[in-house]
């Protein structure tokens, strides 16, 4: 059969005329994602995640967004596209305004937010209960809305074991 769908792990770096991601979501063994320093790539869409009945990314766990100087959005995300993902990551993507729905990813655990700094809120329909840490950093717009008991994303993330903004963890409220 075609070697390619056997992959378990891609790391896409520095390609810097790529503005279209490739639709990867066919690989059916891909676990690991990396997508680093892709300096043209300004939008993600349902494109990444393929066409046609093997849509989605059946086996990813860890997908990482990395030094993606003008990535502004990612749209068009379905929990059922990546239903056994348990860590995603968005490190210095200083353009990102906002998160896909990110609800249906029943089996995410880890969620890290590093250095995004005009990401204006967490998804509105809130993150999924699987969810058991949260970390964000060197992003002021979402370190405000998370502020314990008044932020306006407080209750979107209030029921999270491990929260950590800027290396302080936020205790727990009963």
């Amino acid at each position: 059969g075609d070697p390619l769908l056997k992959l378990r792990t891609i790391h896409i770096r520095s390609c810097q005329y790529c503005s279209v991601l490739p639709s990867l979501g066919q690989l059916p063994l891909l676990k690991h994602l990396c997508i680093e320093n892709l300096s043209s790539l300004a939008s993600i869409d349902d494109h990444f995640c393929g066409f046609g009945p093997t849509k989605g990314f059946p086996s990813l766990e860890l997908l990482i967004f990395q030094n993606m100087p003008n990535l502004m959005e990612w749209k068009g995300l379905d929990g059922h596209n990546m239903p056994l993902l348990r860590e995603l990551t968005f490190i210095n993507c200083p353009r990102l305004t906002s998160l896909p729905s990110l609800h249906n990813l029943s089996f995410l655990h880890n969620l890290n937010i590093s250095h995004c700094p005009k990401l204006q809120a967490l998804p509105e329909q809130g993150l999924p209960v699987s969810l058991q840490i949260l970390i964000i950093l060197e992003s002021a717009i979402i370190k405000e809305r998370c502020r314990v008991e008044e932020g306006e994303d407080w209750y979107k993330i209030k029921r999270i074991p491990k929260i950590e903004i800027d290396y302080v963890q936020i205790p727990m409220v009963a």
